[in-house]
């Protein structure tokens, strides 16, 4: 809903629930909550897009998240790609069981990601991940 953002949410259950509000996190529950977490991903199409307010930014889940606590949010700036988006999270999370920071863990996935599937792969497959936060 790009005219009221704060009526964005993330589904919990399957498409067969998708009517009950229980299975939904708003962005006003996530505003609400007092996170104790270091990294939220969102892999989601468009998770770190959102309405543009002057003088108080993006309004998108990631900034949802980064306001109730949480520092770091990896998220998408556009539609994604179900496959390629689900291979290069897989390779972030690998290469960050390996000690690596959270930018360094998803540059090294990406570029992984190319050197598998080949440099020439369209950009909407890889650069729409981005990470929000401060990398540690």
């Amino acid at each position: 809903d790009n005219i009221n953002p704060l009526l964005y949410y993330i589904q919990l259950t399957s498409s067969d629930d998708i009517s009950s509000e229980s299975s939904q996190l708003s962005m006003t529950d996530i505003y609400a909550s007092n996170l104790n977490a270091d990294l939220v991903v969102l892999s989601a199409c468009e998770s770190g897009y959102g309405q543009m307010e002057n003088g108080v930014g993006i309004y998108s889940l990631a900034r949802a998240f980064h306001y109730a606590g949480c520092p770091n949010t990896i998220a998408t700036t556009a539609v994604v790609d179900e496959q390629s988006t689900s291979e290069i999270i897989h390779y972030f999370y690998e290469y960050l069981s390996q000690e690596n920071t959270l930018d360094v863990a998803l540059q090294k996935a990406k570029i992984k990601y190319l050197d598998l599937n080949g440099r020439e792969v369209e950009p909407y497959l890889w650069g729409n991940i981005i990470l929000l936060g401060n990398s540690k």
